[in-house]
């Protein structure tokens, strides 16, 4: 895959289609879709090639002829910038490997991991205020759990420990943009959709999808630790006033 890259970094067409694959190279206006790419492609010597991601994508069989997939994904940095590459490889049958499928190029003012990286830089309020409720609503479920466990003669115990254990519903935060979304009410391209079923284990969760993806994080509303906690203080009233009556 990096002498691919090579390719296109010296705008060699014809060594690029070389490289192709036979569906790659019926495609329609193929050079002038190649010469779109090096427009995007940032000129002078890099620093580095990196790889990012590589895998067995998919295999599958066309008749007798087995066809396997191989993607792979780097990073090509400049001085001024980064190119990420994302390409698509064939291998058909007994063939020599592997023949270009597609590829796509991505052009960034810097590296890209760089933007999606976890970091207290240039965050505003609201950001603070999630990642304290990202750490708030876990230990408040698991103290409502804890007390779940202890209280003695609770009816349908492991029900309320069930129902203590989730956040229902919520918000999704995006670390890098700042950006929230309800998971209660999602919007798509088809319409609007309401979601009736969504749980998130303690009530909080943090996920990156890929090197390049922001960090997101996602809090549910402890329902079930806010009623349980209610119901704990009530029952130690009870108690302390039925302890009080028969002194």
């Amino acid at each position: 895959m990096e002498e691919l890259i090579q390719d296109f970094m010296r705008h060699d067409l014809e060594a690029i289609k070389a490289s192709g694959s036979d569906d790659f190279n019926k495609l329609e206006n193929i050079d002038e879709g190649i010469n779109e790419i090096f427009e995007f492609i940032i000129e002078g010597k890099a620093n580095e090639i990196k790889l990012i991601t590589a895998n067995n994508q998919y295999s599958k069989s066309l008749g007798t002829v087995s066809v396997t997939f191989y993607t792979g994904q780097y990073e090509v940095n400049y001085p001024d910038g980064s190119n990420i590459y994302t390409i698509l490889l064939v291998k058909k049958g007994e063939s020599p490997c592997c023949s270009l499928q597609n590829i796509k190029v991505n052009k960034y003012d810097s590296p890209p991991i760089d933007l999606t990286k976890f970091t207290f830089k240039g965050k505003g309020f609201m950001h603070y205020i999630v990642l304290f409720l990202t750490i708030l609503i876990p230990i408040f479920i698991v103290i409502n759990l804890v007390k779940c466990v202890r209280t003695k003669n609770l009816k349908r115990k492991w029900l309320w420990f069930l129902f203590i254990l989730v956040g229902i519903y919520g918000v999704t935060f995006n670390w890098y943009t700042g950006q929230i979304g309800m998971s209660l009410i999602t919007k798509t391209e088809t319409g609007i959709h309401i979601n009736f079923i969504n749980f998130n284990i303690l009530g909080a969760g943090v996920t990156k999808s890929g090197p390049f993806e922001p960090w997101l994080f996602e809090l549910g509303f402890p329902l079930g630790a806010i009623i349980f906690w209610f119901k704990s203080k009530k029952l130690a009233r009870t108690k302390n006033d039925t302890v009080t009556e028969n002194e």
